[in-house]
């Protein structure tokens, strides 16, 4: 079984939220945190993006990632072949489960394939959508 985590991105002030206890409302809809030193709940789409947990790791073993870095929506990955590819994390709702979407680098343009346990270790986390938009243009 997968552990079920999920980071919050606070849209206004463009940062991950670190907070000690973060949950989420059953309806997907409301982000609760305490202690509450950020006004709660916030609203989910307007205030804060909810990413998910992939339950994968990149290929990426440093002391910081003895096992390899968690894998989560949104993030872009990172696989030097003949050229280097960029592909993003993401969900998709009807074939339930997550692939990765190319979006730059001549062959990938247009490219998804699903993220699978052996994609993934071939693939590092460079970065996500939210705060390196620079990586997908």
């Amino acid at each position: 079984m997968r552990d079920m985590k999920f980071k919050v991105w606070d849209i206004k002030n463009k940062c991950w939220l670190k907070q000690k206890g973060i949950s989420l409302s059953s309806d997907g809809k409301r982000v609760f945190f305490y202690p509450h030193t950020i006004p709660s709940p916030a609203i989910v789409g307007k205030d804060v993006i909810v990413v998910f947990y992939t339950g994968l790791k990149d290929k990426k073993r440093t002391k910081e990632y003895p096992k390899g870095q968690e894998i989560y929506e949104g993030d872009i990955l990172s696989r030097r072949t003949q050229a280097t590819s960029h592909l993003v994390v993401k969900w998709d709702r009807y074939f339930a489960k997550y692939h990765m979407h190319g979006f730059r680098l001549d062959v990938h343009k247009g490219f998804m394939q699903g993220l699978t346990a052996k994609q993934a270790k071939k693939h590092e986390v460079i970065g996500d959508i939210y705060e390196n938009k620079e990586l997908i243009k």
